[in-house]
């Protein structure tokens, strides 16, 4: 497996065009040979799911429910205030979509509210939520929930889950869905993780005095936790964009590397240099790196299926990725 730096593979590329190489990426050409490598590291890697970016390192601490907390709510307006415990940032803001429950209102008990920013203070909370609050409330009973949970960047796609090395459901969701659409009435049901839903992006709840977050691919967990269980999940890597010199790419085989500085030699060449004949190499890197990824598969028939340590019964995991071969 290869490791090379974004000035290295910058060299590389410009050698491709018969340029002496640079120790800074200060120029413009520079940038636009950077901006090239990150659109073929794109095209090549991630457009592909390569065995050797399957990762089973994944870990997700889950967050209980937190009660025996009280709200503050004027109707009409979105700011609230949260009392009745020491507040930690944690409890209000995190990798995590937070919900509260009024469970002591007469006619919103059952109904979760979402916050988007929050802010400790005092011995509570301040937040503000997505909506106006349809009551006005003092010191009214809630709870809060923790059951959407945002993923690193570097994960492209789970693929299995499990807790307690127990396998969970994992189901596939589509980005257009809601959390309410994935689990309906999913804050009624407390537990352990049995189902999660990964799919679509989504923003956490953030502390006000920091930068609005990017978006990230959304995990659902069904029940609603009520405790910090950990859920150990395989994924697809996803690399991330190479910025400064030392920005590194990572576990990659070298023969893959070649791929990406060709597509992205072929780029610079038609866009800087204006040779439009260097077309043919951006059609040569991807006939080369579809022919890796099918070799880069492996035989189903060298793979091992794993028995269940409870019943001694065998699982062949199959992926949509790879027909017929074995995964895991």
């Amino acid at each position: 497996m290869a490791s090379i730096t974004l000035l290295e593979m910058v060299n590389r590329v410009r050698l491709y065009r018969r340029q002496p190489t640079t120790d800074s990426l200060a120029t413009p050409e520079d940038v636009v040979t950077s901006n090239a490598i990150n659109m073929a590291i794109e095209d090549v890697l991630s457009t592909r799911k390569w065995e050797f970016d399957l990762r089973h390192n994944g870990q997700l601490t889950l967050r209980g429910k937190l009660s025996g907390i009280t709200v503050n709510m004027l109707v009409e307006t979105p700011n609230i205030t949260l009392a009745g415990w020491s507040a930690v940032a944690a409890d209000v803001s995190g990798d995590y979509v937070v919900r509260l429950v009024p469970t002591g209102s007469a006619d919103y008990a059952n109904t979760p509210f979402r916050l988007s920013v929050s802010l400790v203070g005092g011995p509570g909370a301040f937040a503000t939520m997505d909506v106006n609050a349809p009551f006005t409330g003092g010191s009214v009973a809630c709870v809060l929930h923790y059951s959407e949970y945002i993923l690193p960047d570097t994960v492209g796609e789970v693929i299995r889950a499990s807790y307690k090395e127990e396998q969970i459901r994992l189901t596939q969701a589509d980005p257009t869905v809601r959390y309410d659409e994935m689990f309906p009435n999913g804050h009624e049901t407390f537990g352990s993780p049995e189902v999660i839903a990964v799919g679509g992006f989504d923003t956490p709840t953030y502390d006000s005095t920091a930068a609005i977050p990017d978006p990230g691919l959304r995990m659902a967990v069904w029940p609603v936790p009520d405790d910090a269980y950990v859920i150990d999940y395989s994924y697809y890597y996803k690399h991330p964009e190479l910025v400064t010199i030392t920005d590194t790419l990572q576990g990659v085989p070298n023969a893959v590397v070649n791929d990406i500085i060709l597509k992205a030699a072929s780029i610079v060449m038609m866009t800087w240099d204006q040779n439009y004949a260097a077309a043919h190499f951006t059609d040569m890197s991807e006939q080369q790196a579809a022919l890796k990824h099918r070799a880069y598969g492996g035989s189903s028939g060298r793979r091992h299926t794993i028995n269940s340590f409870e019943n001694g019964s065998a699982v062949a995991h199959v992926h949509n990725g790879f027909p017929g071969k074995l995964i895991g």
